[in-house]
């Protein structure tokens, strides 16, 4: 079940940002997180008000809330990474830092998957490589091996730290939910988009983007809030059954879906190099599952 679980929470995310990248191109991608997630809040909020189950612990909600935090600040690299550098490559770097990231945590943390899974969680992270890239998108600045400092490598290589932070940041998102324990996952949940909300509010109240224009999309941010917390919940259920180590890599899975929509809805043509990303996903989804 925590394969099923994983995946379903890969599914979400991919649709969500599929959706999400087709609202950002009529609204500010701040405002579609900020009220995709406002929309998110208000509407679990309302199915909490008919959960009988008592309220978990206080710890139970702050790994919640704390998750939320490195949610939001993923959101905000990551969207900056985007409007910085190549989409491609920019993706590449997040999906592959935020499977790494609980991958690490979950050895330190004790667990410990077969060499067969080990050799599914590899081919899964070589995979969202693949899949994140497209002919021509390679090899970047040659001297950049010649360079050292962090500051050097950014104005080489523009959007590729915000994307490893994004990364990073949704990597720490997943070990937090991974952190809140067995109980229903809708109170961590609520934990998290309350907290993703107080950073890109925050956010919101420096750069005050024109929250007006997507109040005119809100049936679309509101699809898009409700499906990226399903997702949420999923992963939870998936941790609750599954090693961290293996779930989030899963779980990182989101621009397959993505990709496949785009080329689905958007007719947008899938290159060799991806195509062979979606052969090695499968294939490393298959080594987890026997394993």
């Amino acid at each position: 079940m925590a394969v099923i679980f994983a995946l379903s929470t890969a599914l979400a995310f991919g649709i969500g940002d599929f959706l999400g990248g087709f609202a950002a191109k009529r609204v500010p991608a701040l405002v579609v997180s900020l009220l995709s997630q406002a929309a998110a809040l208000f509407v679990f909020g309302f199915v909490a008000l008919f959960v009988r189950d008592e309220l978990p612990g206080g710890a139970v909600l702050a790994w919640g809330v704390a998750a939320g935090l490195a949610l939001g600040l993923g959101h905000l690299y990551y969207y900056r990474g985007l409007s910085l550098g190549q989409m491609g490559i920019v993706a590449t770097d997040t999906a592959v830092w935020s499977a790494l990231v609980p991958v690490a945590a979950g050895l330190l943390l004790g667990e410990r998957p077969s060499l067969l899974a080990l050799w599914g969680i590899g081919t899964v992270i070589v995979a969202l490589g693949l899949v994140s890239r497209s002919d021509g998108q390679g090899g970047g600045d040659t001297q950049f091996t010649r360079r050292v400092g962090i500051s050097a490598w950014r104005a080489s290589q523009p959007g590729r730290l915000e994307g490893i932070l994004a990364g990073v940041g949704y990597g720490l998102f997943f070990i937090g939910l991974d952190q809140t324990g067995t109980g229903n996952p809708l109170w961590p949940q609520l934990a998290a988009v309350a907290g993703s909300l107080v950073v890109l509010g925050l956010a919101a109240l420096v750069v005050r983007p024109p929250l007006r224009t997507g109040f005119a999309q809100w049936p679309l941010l509101v699809a898009i809030g409700v499906i990226q917390a399903t997702g949420f919940v999923t992963f939870i259920l998936a941790t609750q059954t599954g090693l961290l180590s293996i779930v989030a890599v899963l779980a990182a899975l989101s621009p397959l879906p993505t990709m496949i929509l785009a080329r689905l809805v958007l007719a947008q043509r899938l290159t060799r190099i991806q195509l062979l990303g979606v052969v090695m996903a499968l294939v490393g989804i298959a080594l987890v599952t026997v394993a």
